[in-house]
């Protein structure tokens, strides 16, 4: 099946797991302005019978999309809990098997993001121990020790992701200003630092046996060949 689930945002500290109207009416063969009305249909009954804070853990978002017909159309995002209780009577044999489907994928997004968390309060530690390595091995003149922590860091994720990191970028639609950390999933987050723990050892291993720019060629190859 389909991803049902996506986060919020790149920004860990302020994503959660959402799903929207137009794959609940994809999902579960309804019209999609079927779905928008009993959307606030819910909504209204919400209001109404919740108080102020517990009404605010059903999360909705209106925005618009631009249809085939070129018509500029409403849907709405909704967490977990507001699509739990929206789908609660959808009630036909296939609806219970769509509806468990999205219940895992709340489920696996919920836990990426918990995961996904802690490996990278780990990775920037790691990132720490690489940068402190340049800084205490790298000689300071000319421009190379400026400029070192970019290179590797391209280095590391032309390697992880296959392509250069603006062409993944651009590929993925991820905004100019996300930080590089937080678009990766859990499998690229343990790889760049696994890459980044090596290459420190190396670069304070072997800085007094060769000069930078052969140090670079030597953690160049060992990227290129992979630490498996």
């Amino acid at each position: 099946m389909n991803q049902l689930v996506r986060l919020t945002t790149n920004d860990l500290s302020k994503a959660y797991s959402i799903t929207d109207s137009l794959t609940v009416s994809e999902q579960f063969n309804k019209k999609h302005f079927t779905v928008l009305r009993d959307i606030r249909t819910l909504y209204s009954q919400l209001k109404e019978s919740l108080p102020i804070e517990e009404l605010g853990q059903y999360k909705i978002v209106s925005s618009n999309y631009i249809t085939e017909q070129n018509k500029e159309v409403e849907k709405y995002d909704m967490n977990k809990r507001f699509f739990m209780m929206l789908v609660m009577g959808y009630n036909t044999k296939k609806a219970f098997i769509i509806k468990n489907e999205f219940i895992k994928q709340f489920e696996f997004m919920e836990h990426e993001l918990i995961v996904r968390g802690e490996t990278r309060h780990i990775g920037k530690a790691i990132r720490n121990d690489l940068t402190k390595a340049i800084v205490d091995n790298v000689p300071d003149n000319g421009n190379f020790k400026k400029f070192a922590i970019s290179n590797y860091t391209k280095l590391i994720y032309k390697k992880v992701l296959g392509m250069t990191l603006k062409k993944y970028k651009e590929l993925h639609d991820i905004p100019k200003g996300a930080k590089n950390r937080d678009f990766l999933n859990r499998e690229q987050l343990e790889q760049v630092q696994i890459y980044e723990s090596k290459i420190a050892d190396i670069i304070e291993f072997s800085s007094n046996l060769m000069d930078e720019k052969e140090l670079y060629g030597k953690v160049k190859i060992f990227v290129n060949k992979g630490y498996r």
